[in-house]
Parts: structure tokens; C-alpha cells; sequence
């Protein structure tokens, strides 16, 4: 995975100027352990993982094709508030949820998770389900009190990134296993205990059957 120094920033320009491009293919590529992954899919880290950045972390694929691959942590809440890191937030929104550390790659820039029935505004893409992407922060301003709550809105600074078929390699070299994306599990009400509830050890071969939680 790629870290903040000497990442692609071509591909990060684009994610951030272009997030509609993201909709534009959902396609599905296999890895040579056979597992798929797309757009929605979770990455859970492996016990054989060791580097220190990702280790025990659950990651949401935004984005996988032939040119990379790009996630974001959903288990790394911080005890810092979204508008003391980005002022351009401000505090008049009702949004009270803490910020979510998103990975080491682009750290001063923001994502916005949501979950609607239809995309916020032009800005929103559908990652799977009713859980919507945006990169702009006044998608929170469209928000009712009650869409604020931490249940189904949450602000991430930061992304992982993976070169063209580094993610594949990573896979197959037991790094991660893939595993469906759901609600339930992006928006998980103790997300420093989802990557113990989703973690595969060896032998385990229920992955497939493994429910919500």
C-alpha cells in the first residue's frame, strides 16, 4: 500500500477533483487467490500484516480498476473533532461525530460518508447499499439534524492507495481478505471492535457466510 511520501498524486489529484469519474465503472477484477474485489468491498487485515499503519484495520474500497486501487480506514476514530482539522467544516452544522483517521496518504484532505436512500447532491457517488461518498464538506449542510448522527454520517481524513496491481499482489500474499461491504459494517456502532468480528485466521473458511453485525 502506498503511503504519503511518494504516492501517486496524479491519481489522488483525480479522485478529489473528479470523484464522478468513480461512477463511471464498477468493474470487477480477480486476484490470484481468486478473490474479487470492487468498488464497496472490505478490506480486512490479516494477522500476517505487520506493518504498523494497517495492521488490525478494516479499509472500504472507493475505488479498484487496472490503474489502482484506493480505500479508506473505517475503524480509526480519533478523539479530534472534523472543524479543528478542517476549519473550512465550521461549527455550525449539527454534525457531533468524531474524525476518522482515513488512511496516511493526502491527511489534510476530507471524505464524507453518508447513508441515503439517493445521493446528496452532484458531488455524492454510490459506494454500495444506501452508503454515499462525497468529497465536499457542504454536503453537510443538506443534512436534517437527524441525518447528522454519527449512525449514518461519518468524516475521514486521508486514504490508502495501491499502484496498478499492488493491491492484487498485497491479496495474494495474504495481507488482506476481502470481504462484502455493508452498512452495518461501514457504519459499525463500535468500529474499534469491527476488524476482530471481521478478521479471518487460518483455516477459517466461513468468510462467505459471515452475517452483519
Amino acid at each position: 500500500m502506498t503511503k504519503e511520501t511518494g504516492y501517486d498524486a496524479s491519481m489522488s489529484q483525480r479522485l478529489h477533483t473528479s470523484l464522478w469519474v468513480l461512477a463511471l465503472c464498477a468493474c470487477t477484477f480477480s486476484t490470484a487467490s481468486g478473490q474479487q474485489i470492487e468498488r464497496g468491498d472490505l478490506l480486512v487485515a490479516t494477522p500476517a500484516l505487520a506493518d504498523t499503519t494497517f495492521s488490525e484495520t478494516v479499509l472500504l474500497v472507493i475505488h479498484h480498476d487496472e490503474d489502482g486501487s484506493i480505500a479508506i480506514m473505517i475503524n480509526r476514530p480519533t478523539n479530534l473533532a472534523p472543524a479543528r482539522v478542517f476549519p473550512e467544516i465550521g461549527t455550525s452544522n449539527d454534525y457531533d461525530g468524531p474524525l476518522y483517521f482515513g488512511g496516511p496518504v493526502s491527511t489534510t484532505r476530507a471524505f464524507v460518508l453518508s447513508r441515503n436512500a439517493e445521493p446528496i447532491d452532484g458531488s455524492s457517488i454510490r459506494i454500495v447499499g444506501d452508503v454515499h461518498l462525497s468529497g465536499d464538506f457542504s454536503v453537510l449542510a443538506l443534512l436534517t439534524k437527524e441525518q447528522l448522527s454519527s449512525a449514518s454520517v461519518r468524516v475521514y481524513a486521508g486514504h490508502a492507495q495501491w499502484g496498478p496491481a499492488q493491491l492484487q499482489a498485497e491479496i495474494a500474499a495474504g495481507a488482506w481478505t476481502v470481504v462484502p461491504g455493508q452498512a452495518a459494517r461501514i457504519f459499525s456502532a463500535d468500529p474499534l471492535a469491527l476488524w476482530q468480528r471481521l478478521v479471518v485466521t487460518p483455516g477459517d473458511r466461513q468468510i462467505a457466510q459471515l452475517q452483519p453485525h
